[in-house]
């Protein structure tokens, strides 16, 4: 079987791994722009690619694998849902697309302390 992305296999792979979709600008003439899918991790995008709009659903997408940082039989796996998204974030992790672990940065814990007349204020450290 070929590993051939069409628009319907872009559009289950935006929806499995949660993609924003921003529409096409209309363009002169009237038509639009293709449409564009945004995967964020963490607040931080990882990865996107383009939808295109024409009427012929089986028209290539064949920037979709490279766009998606993996080969085209795992873009092919995406589409049909024998890779799932927690495995396409495995990928990502393996090829430092998104860090190994969360790197959300810590707060030290801050103690209140009393000063003259009974104000607060916050002090780090002990």
């Amino acid at each position: 079987m070929a590993n051939i992305i069409t628009r319907e296999h872009a559009e289950k792979i935006a929806s499995k791994l949660g993609a924003k979709k921003n529409p096409g600008k209309k363009k002169s003439g009237g038509a639009r722009e293709h449409d564009t899918a945004i995967i964020y991790y963490n607040g931080i995008e990882i990865a996107s690619f383009g939808i295109r709009r024409g009427s012929n659903k089986e028209l290539p997408h064949g920037h979709v694998a490279d766009d998606l940082h993996v080969t085209p039989n795992q873009a092919r796996k995406l589409a049909i849902c024998t890779m799932t998204e927690p495995q396409w974030l495995d990928e990502m992790r393996a090829k430092g697309y998104i860090p190994e672990s969360p790197t959300t940065p810590k707060d030290e814990p801050k103690k209140i302390v009393f000063r003259h007349g009974g104000r607060r204020s916050k002090r780090k450290g002990s």
